[in-house]
Protein backbone atom coordinates (compact mmCIF):
# COMPACT_ATOMS: atom_id res chain seq x y z
CA UNK A 1 0.00 0.00 0.00
CA UNK A 2 0.87 3.68 0.02
CA UNK A 3 2.18 3.49 3.61
CA UNK A 4 4.88 0.99 2.59
CA UNK A 5 5.87 2.78 -0.63
CA UNK A 6 7.20 6.09 0.66
CA UNK A 7 9.72 6.77 3.48
CA UNK A 8 8.20 10.17 4.33
CA UNK A 9 4.94 12.01 3.76
CA UNK A 10 5.14 15.81 3.48
CA UNK A 11 2.29 18.26 3.83
CA UNK A 12 -0.58 15.89 3.26
CA UNK A 13 -4.12 16.14 4.55
CA UNK A 14 -5.58 12.94 5.98
CA UNK A 15 -9.30 12.31 6.44
CA UNK A 16 -11.41 9.91 8.50
CA UNK A 17 -15.11 9.51 9.15
CA UNK A 18 -16.56 9.28 12.63
CA UNK A 19 -20.11 8.38 13.62
CA UNK A 20 -22.00 10.64 15.98
CA UNK A 21 -25.65 9.87 16.73
CA UNK A 22 -25.89 7.58 13.70
CA UNK A 23 -24.58 10.26 11.36
CA UNK A 24 -21.16 10.23 9.70
CA UNK A 25 -18.86 13.25 9.94
CA UNK A 26 -15.55 13.67 8.17
CA UNK A 27 -12.62 15.23 9.99
CA UNK A 28 -9.16 15.97 8.69
CA UNK A 29 -5.65 16.68 9.87
CA UNK A 30 -2.86 18.39 7.95
CA UNK A 31 0.30 16.36 8.48
CA UNK A 32 3.54 18.36 8.18
CA UNK A 33 5.82 15.31 8.07
CA UNK A 34 5.54 11.60 8.79
CA UNK A 35 8.84 9.73 8.90
CA UNK A 36 8.27 6.05 8.16
CA UNK A 37 11.65 4.75 9.42
CA UNK A 38 11.20 6.20 12.91
CA UNK A 39 7.37 6.15 12.80
CA UNK A 40 7.45 9.79 13.88
CA UNK A 41 4.80 12.41 13.25
CA UNK A 42 6.46 15.84 13.10
CA UNK A 43 4.72 19.20 13.20
CA UNK A 44 6.19 22.69 12.87
CA UNK A 45 4.98 25.54 15.03
CA UNK A 46 5.97 29.12 15.65
CA UNK A 47 5.49 30.46 19.16
CA UNK A 48 6.78 32.99 21.60
CA UNK A 49 9.54 31.92 23.96
CA UNK A 50 7.27 31.55 26.97
CA UNK A 51 5.25 28.78 25.24
CA UNK A 52 8.26 26.44 25.37
CA UNK A 53 9.81 27.71 28.60
CA UNK A 54 10.27 25.67 31.78
CA UNK A 55 7.57 27.72 33.47
CA UNK A 56 5.10 26.79 30.69
CA UNK A 57 5.86 23.06 31.01
CA UNK A 58 8.30 23.05 28.11
CA UNK A 59 5.73 23.33 25.34
CA UNK A 60 3.30 20.67 26.62
CA UNK A 61 0.31 22.75 25.50
CA UNK A 62 -2.93 20.74 25.73
CA UNK A 63 -4.08 21.90 22.28
CA UNK A 64 -0.75 20.85 20.71
CA UNK A 65 -0.93 17.44 22.41
CA UNK A 66 -4.51 16.91 21.21
CA UNK A 67 -3.71 18.03 17.66
CA UNK A 68 -0.74 15.66 17.45
CA UNK A 69 -2.80 12.74 18.75
CA UNK A 70 -5.64 13.42 16.31
CA UNK A 71 -3.08 13.45 13.49
CA UNK A 72 -1.66 10.16 14.76
CA UNK A 73 -5.13 8.59 14.84
CA UNK A 74 -5.84 9.63 11.26
CA UNK A 75 -2.45 8.30 10.16
CA UNK A 76 -3.16 4.95 11.88
CA UNK A 77 -6.48 4.73 10.07
CA UNK A 78 -4.59 5.25 6.79
CA UNK A 79 -2.23 2.36 7.56
CA UNK A 80 0.71 4.16 9.17
CA UNK A 81 2.18 3.20 12.54
CA UNK A 82 2.97 6.12 14.87
CA UNK A 83 5.41 5.70 17.75
CA UNK A 84 6.50 9.32 18.35
CA UNK A 85 4.85 12.74 18.26
CA UNK A 86 7.20 15.73 18.02
CA UNK A 87 6.67 19.43 17.46
CA UNK A 88 9.57 21.52 16.18
CA UNK A 89 8.91 24.97 17.60
CA UNK A 90 10.52 28.02 16.00
CA UNK A 91 10.74 30.62 18.76
CA UNK A 92 9.78 34.03 17.36
CA UNK A 93 11.14 36.20 20.15
CA UNK A 94 14.17 34.18 21.28
CA UNK A 95 17.01 36.15 22.84
CA UNK A 96 20.53 34.99 23.60
CA UNK A 97 20.52 37.34 26.58
CA UNK A 98 17.50 35.63 28.17
CA UNK A 99 18.29 32.00 27.35
CA UNK A 100 19.11 30.89 30.91
CA UNK A 101 15.85 32.01 32.54
CA UNK A 102 12.77 29.95 33.43
CA UNK A 103 10.69 32.03 30.99
CA UNK A 104 12.96 31.44 28.00
CA UNK A 105 14.22 28.33 26.15
CA UNK A 106 17.97 27.76 25.72
CA UNK A 107 17.85 27.98 21.90
CA UNK A 108 15.57 29.38 19.14
CA UNK A 109 14.47 25.97 17.83
CA UNK A 110 12.97 23.55 20.33
CA UNK A 111 11.83 19.94 19.86
CA UNK A 112 8.85 19.06 22.05
CA UNK A 113 7.82 15.42 22.30
CA UNK A 114 4.29 14.48 23.34
CA UNK A 115 2.75 11.41 24.93
CA UNK A 116 0.76 9.16 22.61
CA UNK A 117 -2.79 8.71 23.82
CA UNK A 118 -4.56 5.33 23.63
CA UNK A 119 -6.94 5.15 20.66
CA UNK A 120 -10.00 5.23 22.95
CA UNK A 121 -8.87 8.55 24.46
CA UNK A 122 -8.27 10.14 21.05
CA UNK A 123 -11.61 8.95 19.71
CA UNK A 124 -13.37 10.17 22.86
CA UNK A 125 -11.70 13.56 22.48
CA UNK A 126 -12.71 13.75 18.79
CA UNK A 127 -16.32 12.83 19.57
CA UNK A 128 -16.50 15.42 22.38
CA UNK A 129 -15.18 18.13 20.03
CA UNK A 130 -17.58 17.02 17.30
CA UNK A 131 -20.48 17.27 19.74
CA UNK A 132 -19.52 20.81 20.75
CA UNK A 133 -19.20 21.88 17.09
CA UNK A 134 -22.57 20.32 16.18
CA UNK A 135 -24.28 22.01 19.14
CA UNK A 136 -22.64 25.33 18.20
CA UNK A 137 -24.51 25.22 14.87
CA UNK A 138 -27.69 25.81 16.90
CA UNK A 139 -26.39 27.85 19.84
CA UNK A 140 -22.92 29.31 20.24
CA UNK A 141 -21.37 28.18 23.52
CA UNK A 142 -20.17 30.70 26.10
CA UNK A 143 -16.43 31.31 25.88
CA UNK A 144 -14.23 31.56 28.95
CA UNK A 145 -12.27 34.69 29.74
CA UNK A 146 -9.06 32.82 28.81
CA UNK A 147 -10.51 31.76 25.44
CA UNK A 148 -11.46 35.33 24.58
CA UNK A 149 -8.36 37.00 26.06
CA UNK A 150 -10.86 39.10 28.03
CA UNK A 151 -12.59 40.08 24.79
CA UNK A 152 -9.47 40.90 22.77
CA UNK A 153 -9.64 37.76 20.65
CA UNK A 154 -13.35 38.32 19.96
CA UNK A 155 -12.82 41.88 18.83
CA UNK A 156 -9.87 41.19 16.54
CA UNK A 157 -10.11 37.60 15.27
CA UNK A 158 -13.40 35.86 16.00
CA UNK A 159 -15.47 35.52 12.85
CA UNK A 160 -18.57 34.69 14.94
CA UNK A 161 -18.44 37.87 17.05
CA UNK A 162 -21.07 39.61 14.90
CA UNK A 163 -23.63 36.89 15.75
CA UNK A 164 -22.31 35.92 19.19
CA UNK A 165 -24.78 36.74 21.99
CA UNK A 166 -21.99 36.83 24.58
CA UNK A 167 -19.90 39.36 22.65
CA UNK A 168 -22.87 41.49 21.60
CA UNK A 169 -24.13 41.58 25.20
CA UNK A 170 -20.68 42.67 26.42
CA UNK A 171 -20.73 45.52 23.88
CA UNK A 172 -24.25 46.63 24.87
CA UNK A 173 -23.48 46.66 28.59
CA UNK A 174 -20.18 48.48 28.08
CA UNK A 175 -18.03 45.60 29.38
CA UNK A 176 -16.26 45.70 26.01
CA UNK A 177 -15.94 48.42 23.44
CA UNK A 178 -15.94 48.00 19.68
CA UNK A 179 -12.48 48.19 18.10
CA UNK A 180 -11.96 51.29 16.01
Amino acid sequence: GIAAAQPVRWEKRFFAEFLYHERSYKISAQIDLYEKDTKTLWDWKTAKAYAVSKRAKGGQKPEWIAQANIGAELLRRAGYEVQRLVNIVLVKDWSDLKKNGDDHPPCPVVAVEFPIWPAAKVIGYILTKMESHIKALETLPKCTSAETWNGGRCRRWCEASKICDQYQSALKTGILQEAT
